[in-house]
């Protein structure tokens, strides 16, 4: 390809960005989080989260170099060839989303205002309204409920 390595370093660039740029804004919550329940002024807190946030991230690459070959908890048979990164995969995919999941939606489905679930979806209060709130109430948790169970016996 002519100008490939024009192309490649321009991908590359932009892709750069948009880690930057998601990473900014994830470590937004948290920093605020830090800001409203401590006495950290932002400089602080926006360091203090970000260093750690690094330090974490460090697990994932040693998983793939220095500790190619450490499986933290190797006495347990399901987690025997599981390197660090592995170990934060695997909590994340099976016990994380699917427990968020279910929270959003009960949230979203019992706890939240009819009024304002209707605003934002938009459905009025007929038959598509009363056909998502029984989703949303019994399917939904039902079913994401499941999948969580049979993840972690499988």
């Amino acid at each position: 390809m002519s100008g490939g390595s024009i192309v490649g370093a321009a991908f590359f660039a932009m892709l750069l960005m948009a880690a930057l740029t998601s990473s900014i804004s994830m470590l937004e919550i948290t920093t605020a989080r830090a800001i409203e329940n401590g006495r950290f002024s932002r400089k602080v807190a926006a360091t203090g989260v970000g260093f750690t946030s690094f330090l974490v991230g460090l697990i994932t690459v040693f998983s793939f170099s220095s500790w190619l070959d450490f499986y933290p908890l190797g006495a347990f048979e399901t987690f025997a060839t599981m390197t660090p990164f592995d170990l934060i995969d695997y909590l994340v995919s099976n016990l994380i989303l699917p427990i968020g999941g279910v929270a959003y939606v009960l949230f979203a489905g019992w706890w939240m205002k009819r009024e304002v679930v209707v605003e934002e979806l938009g459905l009025g209060y007929g038959f598509a309204f009363k056909v998502w709130q029984a989703l949303a109430r019994v399917v939904a948790p039902l079913a994401v409920a499941s999948i969580f169970y049979f993840n972690l016996t499988v």
